[in-house]
């Protein structure tokens, strides 16, 4: 009896690409919430809007862990991980010019620069991801799955 073993199916270069652009929109988006955290203080001042933030940065921490599971899911080939994930990625992208004019009309700390500096490069990352997703020859991945 002859025992076969198949090598396992590798995403093409395309989708390995986007999902590491993900994954690192995903660690610069974290990145940003957690200096929510750290520059609350220096940005709200005892104004009564922490609690808003403490909620916004606790939001966005759930939607990021919600965002690399469809990436690992997108990566395995799983069409509609794909869609979802282009969808989430579109409206932060739609999010950052805002986060970027708050960010630079209130914030005078360095850990409020780091904040604008992790938002910047979360949008950029995304836009990465949109563009890598969407290459010729990455459909046949998901349609395949």
């Amino acid at each position: 009896m002859t025992q076969v073993v198949t090598a396992p199916i590798r995403p093409p270069a395309a989708v390995r690409t986007a999902f590491w652009l993900a994954a690192a929109s995903i660690v610069a988006g974290g990145v940003s919430a957690v200096l929510i955290f750290f520059d609350i203080d220096l940005m709200y001042g005892g104004h009564g809007n922490e609690k808003v933030a403490y909620g916004s940065a606790g939001f966005a921490l759930v939607l990021l862990a919600l965002q690399l599971l469809l990436a690992l899911r997108m990566r395995a080939g799983a069409g509609w991980a794909r869609i979802v994930l282009t969808v989430l990625m579109v409206v932060m992208l739609l999010a950052v010019p805002g986060d970027v004019s708050y960010l630079m009309g209130h914030t005078r700390s360095v850990l409020g620069m780091a904040e604008l500096a992790a938002s910047c490069l979360e949008g950029l990352l995304a836009l990465g991801y949109l563009v890598a997703v969407h290459l010729h020859g990455t459909g046949a991945w998901f349609r395949r799955r």
